[in-house]
């Protein structure tokens, strides 16, 4: 038995957990849309090469809002949705697709801080639409 180590979603690069979860050409597509307009993602990323090392770095934020609940459990939140989007081609044959990912994230996101029973007044479908906003600085 031959056991393909290729990155299933970029290609050119062997599959390891950083280069899946940091490195990866669809992984830094996915950082940089989530975390861009807050974080220079290059600088960051040079910096932290492990997903230990951007799990212990990730910019923290001092007061309690919704914003920054949400920027709290980003990092997670993209590992997770990355590797199950990994997954899919992998296991179910399924292309990539950019924006389910993206929205996949936010809605792990809203689950996991309570969606609008723990945040009234916030609504999922800003997650969708005014991302930036939410999450600025």
């Amino acid at each position: 038995m031959v056991l393909n180590t290729i990155c299933p979603l970029c290609h050119p690069h062997d599959e390891t957990s950083e280069h899946l979860l940091l490195s990866c050409s669809v992984s830094k597509f996915v950082w940089r849309y989530f975390a861009a307009d807050n974080i220079n993602t290059d600088q960051f990323f040079a910096g932290a090469t492990t997903v230990k090392d951007v799990l212990s770095s990730w910019p923290k934020r001092k007061k309690d809002t919704f914003g920054n609940q949400l920027w709290s459990y980003l990092p997670f939140a993209i590992i997770w949705v990355v590797w199950l989007s990994r997954n899919e081609p992998v296991f179910r044959g399924k292309p990539l697709d950019f924006t389910r990912i993206c929205n996949q994230i936010k809605s792990t996101l809203w689950f996991w801080i309570g969606g609008e029973t723990k945040n009234p007044g916030h609504y999922f479908v800003n997650l969708i639409t005014v991302w930036s906003s939410l999450v600025a600085l």
